[in-house]
């Protein structure tokens, strides 16, 4: 499935997804201070220490919400770096977990008087070369797998989640990276490509609940009077977010265990409405 023209040059790369391509590195034997393979984390120690970074921010997670809180963060910035490496052009068939290196650090959002901190990923990527067209969906689906595959057999055996459950959240992180890549890029075609590698029955990313959800607010809700539309991605699986006290007790707008997330969804437009009106 061609999405762009062959002749797709880092000219004509929109800077959203300029913006979200990977350092490339050569991963020699002796990683730079703070990198970890994602293929070193079937060992259960360095495992268990990837995972719980996540309670330097939510301090009340048991270890299953570490894990999915963990692979929720590495499904969706992982899959990001390769979405746009796959809509730029480059060939990423050839990526495997020895081959992508991360590290974790903590970072602060300002938000007016507000300092939220967070748990800030950096990637390295082996060099891709650029080919002038995306590879076929079913080429990257094979790629995302075989890259996640023995993360999700290393965080199954730290956290007891089962493999089920852990795949639906990589499927929901390769959802929301094209999807908002292609909002920041104007281009409706990466959603499309999303589709296309989410939807091949048989491949652990498949399942019949991702996807996307469109909601329109009319202008007779909106706190301003004005109608709006936004499209969401829709999860197939649960990132346990409900079980930090952050959270009160809710699920995500988009959780697979929300009962109504159009209602949801549309609360989520007024509330953001009114924070732009009063900033």
């Amino acid at each position: 499935m061609v999405l762009h023209a062959p002749q797709l040059t880092p000219a004509d790369w929109p800077a959203a997804y300029a913006a979200a391509l990977p350092s490339f590195v050569l991963l020699r034997r002796e990683l730079a201070s703070g990198l970890l393979r994602l293929s070193d984390l079937s060992d259960p120690a360095a495992c268990g220490l990837a995972v719980a970074e996540e309670l330097r921010i939510y301090d009340d997670l048991d270890s299953k919400s570490c894990g999915a809180f963990f692979l929720n963060r590495m499904g969706y910035e992982v899959a990001r770096a390769m979405a746009a490496l796959d809509l730029t052009g480059h060939q990423i068939g050839h990526l495997t977990a020895e081959s992508i290196a991360f590290r974790t650090s903590v970072a602060v959002f300002r938000s007016g008087d507000e300092e939220l901190p967070y748990l800030q990923t950096s990637l390295v990527f082996p060099h891709c070369f650029m080919i002038g067209q995306s590879d076929p969906a079913a080429r990257v689906n094979d790629a995302i797998v075989r890259v996640f595959a023995p993360v999700i057999e290393a965080v199954t055996l730290n956290c007891k989640l089962s493999k089920g459950a852990l795949w639906r959240i990589v499927a929901d992180g390769v959802a929301a990276a094209y999807l908002e890549l292609g909002k920041a890029a104007n281009d409706p075609e990466a959603k499309k490509r999303a589709e296309a590698i989410l939807c091949l029955r048989g491949s652990p990313l498949w399942n019949k609940q991702v996807g996307f959800i469109r909601v329109d607010l009319p202008a007779s809700d909106a706190p301003d009077g004005q109608a709006q539309s936004e499209t969401f991605r829709k999860r197939g699986g649960c990132c346990r977010y409900y079980k930090s006290a952050k959270s009160g007790g809710k699920y995500c707008a988009t959780c697979i265990h929300e009962p109504e997330p159009q209602v949801a969804l549309m609360d989520y437009l007024k509330r953001r409405r009114l924070a732009e009106m009063h900033a």
